[in-house]
């Protein structure tokens, strides 16, 4: 490949590009599949959080009492999570049985 064009004071002439080559190609990121998706959920959820009386609480166990004791202010955010844990459980269990989950929620 021949030398990009410069001017006396080392600019590149008009028309004429400093990278001929041009950007070097990058790798796409690759994509989140469904199952990938699901299996964060679970594990999200079954993140240890604190302690209950000396035994490890979960994520999901935490936001189950919290909603039970009516303490949650964000009680919309939550019982959403809780339901994309229930419809992940529900995928794996499928793909356990044989049956695909084929587009539809639980």
């Amino acid at each position: 490949m021949s030398r990009p064009r410069r001017t006396a004071t080392g600019q590149f002439a008009a028309g004429h590009s400093g990278n001929p080559d041009g950007a070097r190609r990058r790798k796409p990121k690759a994509l989140l599949r469904i199952e990938d998706i699901h299996r964060i959920h679970l594990e999200v959820a079954g993140e240890i959080v604190g302690k209950r009386e000396g035994k490890p609480v979960t994520r999901y166990e935490h936001i189950v009492r919290t909603l039970a004791a009516g303490k949650a202010e964000q009680r919309l955010p939550l019982k959403d999570f809780m339901d994309d844990v229930r419809t992940s459980s529900h995928f794996f269990a499928r793909h356990e049985q044989g049956r695909p989950n084929q587009g539809r929620e639980p």
